[in-house]
């Protein structure tokens, strides 16, 4: 079974442009959208989140900004060394 991800770092969507995105993404079953942290957002996490999507982000080394994103309600956050508590 194949899980695919919607990755947003080569493009600069507006808050439009994520709702275009996460239809797209349930439209063709796609799970994931991955947005890179300077460009997420409460309204961002908010849209990808309503339409039963996960929220990835990347690369988060620093435990402070890891429990920043977790609370906004990101799902997933790579990492190149941090443990999930």
């Amino acid at each position: 079974d194949r899980q695919w991800i919607f990755s947003t770092y080569k493009i600069q969507p507006s808050l439009y442009g994520y709702k275009k995105i996460a239809n797209f993404c349930k439209k063709n079953d796609i799970q994931v959208v991955t947005v890179p942290k300077k460009k997420l957002s409460d309204n961002i996490v908010h849209i990808i989140k309503n339409n039963d999507l996960y929220v990835a982000t990347h690369t988060i080394n620093d435990e402070d900004e890891y429990v920043k994103y977790k609370d906004m309600g990101v799902n997933i956050i790579y990492t190149d060394f941090l443990l999930d508590k």
